[in-house]
Formats: structure tokens, C-alpha cells, sequence
């Protein structure tokens, strides 16, 4: 994940770069597509391309975080709803999490099967994606606590909880083997079992303050 660059040309010319490479990537796929193929493709020298980026490596880790990025804008969206209900948030959250993954796996199989191979070639990435995913969720959950929504001891916590029950959600080899519809209706189900437990767990605390 590289700064910000204060040139505006040269910023303007590494995103040429990486619109290019995420292109090539989406038809043959990172291992597939060589250095000099991104830079014919950009009408540039492969000496160029150097300058902006060390390695093939280099180019494959900014376009997976470009990818990331989009889809977490997409969830930021979600948790900042003015209007919706932390219920709904939650619900939105991770059906959204499922629909990018399996839309991913439909449009461009190639470019989530790079998403896959980061996980165990640009660890890094996907840890900070998941912990900005958990940020997000348990901010979800103090919506939800601060509205008398849900009671949640540990927000961090159960936001990780969370996150790891959606994440099969979002690998290949488990979407490969259903219909989006029979996705949404198991993520639908998982969701409902959440929400008993949060809301059970308000329910019997505002018991057990009654039988003080």
C-alpha cells in the first residue's frame, strides 16, 4: 500500500497504470499477464512502469488494495445511513459482504481468485481489510446499544464474532456451490440467529436489573 504521491502527474500516471493492470488482470489474471503486456497496453515503456512500481509484486499488492478499498467504501456507506436501524445496518452489512464477493466470482473470476491468492501471499492485506471490516461492525453494534437496540458487553468482541461467521461467505469454494438466492437466505437465517442472541442478551439483562 504505497502514500500518496504530491505530483499530480506522476499520481495521475500510476493510476493509468494500475487502471490497466486491474484491466488485464480481470481477463487473464496476475500470473498470466507480464510487465510488458501492462505497459504496451498503457502506451508506455516497461522502464516506465518501473518508476512507479518496484516490482510485478509491487503492482499486484496496489491493485488487490484498490479492490479492497472500493468494497469497504461500499460498507462505509452502509454504516453511515442516517435513517436505518442498527438492525437494518447489520442485515445491509453483511448481505453486502456476500453480493461482493459472489458478483466478484460471476464478473471478473480471475480477479477474485487473486483476492484468494492474497491470503496467503499479501497477508497484510487481508488482515487490514478484516480489521477495518470489524471496525465497521462494531460500530454497527454501538449504534444498535446507544438506540436500545442491542446489548452488547464487548463490541469488539462480538464484532469479531461477526466477521468470522461471514467470512466462508466470501470465499470461492464455498459461493461456488450455491445460488445467489440459497446465499442470501443462509446469510438471511445466520443473521436472524444473531439478532435473537443480541437481543436475548438485552432482554435478560433488563431482567436481571428488575430482580435487583
Amino acid at each position: 500500500m504505497s502514500s500518496n504521491l504530491k505530483d499530480p502527474d506522476r499520481h495521475d500516471t500510476r493510476n493509468q497504470i494500475l487502471d490497466v493492470a486491474n484491466g488485464l488482470f480481470r481477463i487473464y489474471g496476475p500470473g498470466k499477464t507480464t510487465m510488458a503486456e501492462i505497459a504496451d497496453a498503457a502506451d508506455m515503456s516497461s522502464a516506465n512502469i518501473y518508476r512507479y512500481f518496484e516490482n510485478k509484486h509491487d503492482l499486484v499488492e496496489e491493485c488487490i488494495w484498490q479492490i479492497m478499498l472500493l468494497r469497504l467504501n461500499e460498507l462505509c456507506k452502509i454504516v453511515q445511513q442516517p435513517k436505518m436501524s442498527a438492525v437494518t445496518r447489520l442485515r445491509e452489512f453483511m448481505l453486502t459482504t456476500l453480493r461482493q464477493a459472489y458478483e466478484g466470482r460471476e464478473q471478473a473470476p480471475q480477479l477474485e481468485a487473486l483476492i484468494e491468492f492474497a491470503s496467503c501471499h499479501y497477508s497484510k492485506l487481508i488482515l487490514c481489510k478484516a480489521e477495518q471490516e470489524q471496525l465497521l461492525i462494531s460500530e454497527i453494534l454501538l449504534q444498535g446499544k446507544s438506540r436500545g437496540e442491542f446489548s452488547v458487553d464487548d463490541p469488539a468482541v462480538t464484532a469479531t464474532a461477526i466477521h468470522d461467521a461471514i467470512s466462508p461467505f466470501e470465499t470461492s469454494c464455498f459461493i461456488g456451490r450455491y445460488s445467489i438466492n440459497q446465499l442470501e437466505d443462509m446469510v438471511n437465517d445466520m443473521i436472524d440467529l444473531l439478532l435473537k442472541a443480541l437481543q436475548a442478551h438485552k432482554h435478560n439483562n433488563g431482567e436481571a436489573r428488575e430482580s435487583i
